[in-house]
Parts: structure tokens; C-alpha cells; sequence
């Protein structure tokens, strides 16, 4: 006689959630709700809620399959330490040289830069379960168990990552300025699945790639910003970009195939 599956009561809580989490988002991308007279802010409230709302979907389905990267495994002060060049790249995205020159401003009151903030923090956090918290570690149990493997999971994984930009362009995105986002965002890609697979811990890269955006995308929403990549920011930028992408290749070195297969 065959056995019938019947699914256990933690099942069907976090099925549940997954539906109302999905009909809360057809319902804000639809209904079109005003959170404020002010257009910018609204729609940074509901894409802060939609990408929450994504974000609780796809921590479930990680939880669901296992990946062990949903919390700090590793002391945090020596986690803490082996991102810090990874976090001297997010903070580096911040305009300071235009800042100091005149060249950038900010337009918008302090209570619009906290929901930015907030805006930034869900785009990481979305995109980084998505990205590697999901696909990198679907990547990583489809293909070989072996060096050649894990590099294939973080190259493809990474560049699906780059490619994602691409869909700016029907934005109304520039095509060069989206291409170059495609280039430097496989770039980050690579160095935040280096992280996440050493660090063991989808958190901390979380909060890289939030840093990163809100540095680099604070003043052209909230404000202005000309002459970015003057000289002197083009060379610090290229040899901060070269040192640690030395390093992430010493790390991705030291990473164990067989040790990775303990996180799913």
C-alpha cells in the first residue's frame, strides 16, 4: 500500500506565509497605493515593502532547503575582519572627493535619507538571498563537487547577478552607464560569494552590498552629483579595486569544497 505524504504543521505555517507574502505583493504592485504626496518617497515605500515581503518568500525557501548561511557561523570579530576589504570597496563607492569639491549635494531632509537607507538595506538583502543564498548554492549541489565546480557556481551565479542590470535599460537607463553596472556588479558578485562561502554567513554579506548601494546611489537620487570620476578618484578606485580583488583570489584559494558541502 502506498504511503500517502502528508505535510507536517512547520510546513504548512511557512507555506502559508509564502502565499500571503505573495498576495501582498500582487496587491502593492497592482493597487498602485500613495504612501506620501511626495512621488519619490512613495515609490521608495513600496519597493522597500514589495522587496520585504520578496525577501521573507526566499529566506523561507533557503530555510526550506537547508543552506546553512542564514545566521553568523564563524566568531564575529574574525568574520568582521575578513570583510573589511570587501567593506573599504562598499565605503569607497561614496563620492568624497566630489563632496569636498562642490560637486555634490544633497536636496532631500534627513527623514527621506532614512528611508533610503531602509530602501538600500531591502535591495540587499533581496538580492543577495536570491543570488547567492539561493542560486549560488543551487549551483553549487547541481555541479561537480570539486575546484572546478565551485568556480563555475560562483562565476555563473555572479554573472546571472551582472545580467539582472540589464533590465534597467527598459527603465529608461543609460546603455553604456547600464553595461558598466553589468561589469561591476558580476565583479562585486564574485567577491560577495568569496565572502558569504568563507564567512559562512549571507548577514554580513547583506550588509556589504546595502552599504554599498547607499553610498553609491545617495546623492544622485537624493541630490546631485557632477564630475564623479575625477582623476584622483578613477586611481584610488582602480588600486583599492585591484588590491582586493588580489585578495578575494587569496581567499577563494584558501575556500574547501568538501567544507562547503556543510552549509546545504
Amino acid at each position: 500500500m502506498q504511503k500517502k505524504y502528508t505535510m507536517s504543521k512547520k510546513n504548512i505555517y511557512i507555506l502559508s506565509i509564502i502565499v500571503l507574502c505573495l498576495i501582498a505583493m500582487m496587491i502593492i504592485q497592482f493597487a498602485q497605493f500613495s504612501f506620501s504626496s511626495d512621488t519619490l518617497i512613495s515609490k521608495m515605500i513600496s519597493d522597500t515593502i514589495f522587496r520585504f515581503l520578496g525577501s521573507i518568500i526566499f529566506y523561507f525557501i533557503i530555510y526550506t532547503f537547508g543552506h546553512k548561511v542564514l545566521k553568523i557561523n564563524r566568531p564575529f570579530l574574525k568574520s568582521f575582519l575578513m570583510i573589511v576589504p570587501a567593506l573599504l570597496i562598499s565605503i569607497n563607492n561614496f563620492p568624497f572627493i566630489p563632496l569636498l569639491t562642490g560637486n555634490a549635494e544633497i536636496t532631500k531632509p534627513l527623514d527621506t535619507i532614512i528611508i533610503f537607507a531602509i530602501t538600500c538595506l531591502s535591495v540587499g538583502l533581496f538580492e543577495e538571498l536570491v543570488f547567492r543564498g539561493l542560486i549560488l548554492f543551487f549551483l553549487l549541489q547541481k555541479l561537480p563537487k570539486n575546484r572546478e565546480g565551485l568556480l563555475l557556481s560562483i562565476v555563473i551565479s555572479s554573472a546571472l547577478f551582472g545580467f539582472m542590470h540589464l533590465f534597467n535599460i527598459f527603465d529608461g537607463a543609460n546603455v553604456g552607464a547600464t553595461l558598466l553596472q553589468v561589469m561591476y556588479s558580476f565583479a562585486m558578485g564574485l567577491m560577495w560569494s568569496v565572502i558569504l562561502l568563507k564567512t559562512k554567513s549571507i548577514l554580513l554579506v547583506i550588509i556589504l552590498h546595502s552599504i554599498y548601494n547607499f553610498t553609491g546611489l545617495l546623492f544622485p537620487t537624493l541630490g546631485t552629483l557632477t564630475n564623479k570620476y575625477d582623476l584622483a578618484t578613477i586611481l584610488i578606485t582602480t588600486i583599492l579595486a585591484l588590491l582586493v580583488a588580489f585578495y578575494t583570489y587569496k581567499l577563494y584559494l584558501t575556500l574547501d569544497p568538501k567544507e562547503i558541502e556543510t552549509l546545504y
